[in-house]
């Protein structure tokens, strides 16, 4: 099987597509639920049709040199290093809350944005759908951990 322009164009296409999905990601200051929503099946959609196309190169005959990797090698890392290539661990979760149905998991933004502990509990508690919680709860215990986190910067800012 050869691939034709038109293939090559959809890869490049898709790249792009999926590039500009990172980036809304790593620009999204509101997090927003159904952005990340949004992004998160943009992103599996592109990953499904990037693997298809990844098929096909390899059972490409070798007479013409072919990469095998469609995504450049900074974007491949940044991706395994967020556990959305590899996701052996963010499969599962163990209790009731609902991370490992999402591509993109509290862990990875934490990460990507080297949040503080008092930061990366504001932002699980927002991503997360707990049985048995209500959504009023979490705000308030979002208010609790903001409270406290002022108290610490006070206290750090006095002593200065």
């Amino acid at each position: 099987m050869r691939f034709t322009d038109e293939d090559k164009e959809m890869v490049a296409r898709l790249i792009k597509g999926f590039e500009h999905d990172l980036e809304e990601l790593n620009h999204d200051q509101y997090g927003h639920a159904e952005i990340v929503s949004d992004l998160k099946e943009s992103c599996r959609e592109k990953i499904g049709w990037l693997e298809a196309f990844q098929g096909r190169m390899e059972q490409e005959p070798n007479d013409e040199p072919v990469n095998s990797r469609l995504l450049d090698e900074d974007t491949y890392k940044a991706l395994r290093r967020l556990g959305i290539l590899d996701t052996s661990v963010r499969s599962y979760n163990r209790g009731t809350s609902d991370y490992s149905q999402h591509i993109i998991q509290p862990w990875a933004i934490w990460q990507e944005y080297q949040l503080n502990p008092f930061d990366a509990d504001i932002v699980k508690r927002i991503l997360r759908t707990k049985e048995g919680d209500s959504r009023r709860l979490d705000y308030e215990k979002i208010i609790h951990i903001c409270e406290e986190r002022i108290r610490q910067i006070n206290c750090e800012n006095e002593q200065e």
